[in-house]
């Protein structure tokens, strides 16, 4: 277990944090595989943060269970990342079982976030998110709040 960190996904300093956290780790967790968990709007995804040598560090954002209004369908060119086995990847509406958005820089990764946390907003959380300003007190309830867990190789 390296750390935990979370608030406001929408603000630039909670995620700012966690980002921070998840690119410069502690010095006893240097040189190992760093991922995080974050739970979101009553979902988990992970991120794998990968060291490429030369100082570029890529990050992938791994949702096991995607929702259709956040995976919209596939574009044709996209059959090269999915198994060829199955004829399902062949249908216009086709949504993956699973969803891996390579990012190939932290700001990449904080434009991918965004992105993944305003998909996961509703009608309903977007009125409260217009009507409310943050308040950590009352976190439990509001539709932005994260939770992240960073976690090193043993």
């Amino acid at each position: 277990f390296v750390t935990v960190c979370g608030g406001n996904i929408m603000d630039e300093v909670h995620l700012n944090e966690f980002v921070d956290s998840l690119t410069a780790v502690p010095s006893k967790f240097q040189g190992k595989r760093i991922a995080a968990t974050v739970f979101f709007h009553e979902h988990v995804i992970a991120i794998i943060k990968l060291d490429r040598g030369g100082g570029q560090t890529w990050f992938d954002v791994i949702d096991s269970l995607p929702y259709e209004d956040t995976l919209l369908a596939c574009p044709a060119d996209f059959t090269s990342s999915i198994s060829l086995d199955s004829a399902d990847w062949m249908q216009e509406d086709y949504i993956p079982y699973a969803a891996r958005i390579r990012c190939l820089d932290v700001d990449a990764l904080r434009v991918t976030l965004r992105w993944y946390a305003c998909s996961k907003f509703n009608e309903k959380d977007c009125a409260y998110i217009d009507n409310y300003k943050w308040e950590d007190d009352k976190s439990d309830f509001d539709p932005r709040v994260f939770q992240a867990f960073l976690w090193a190789e043993v």
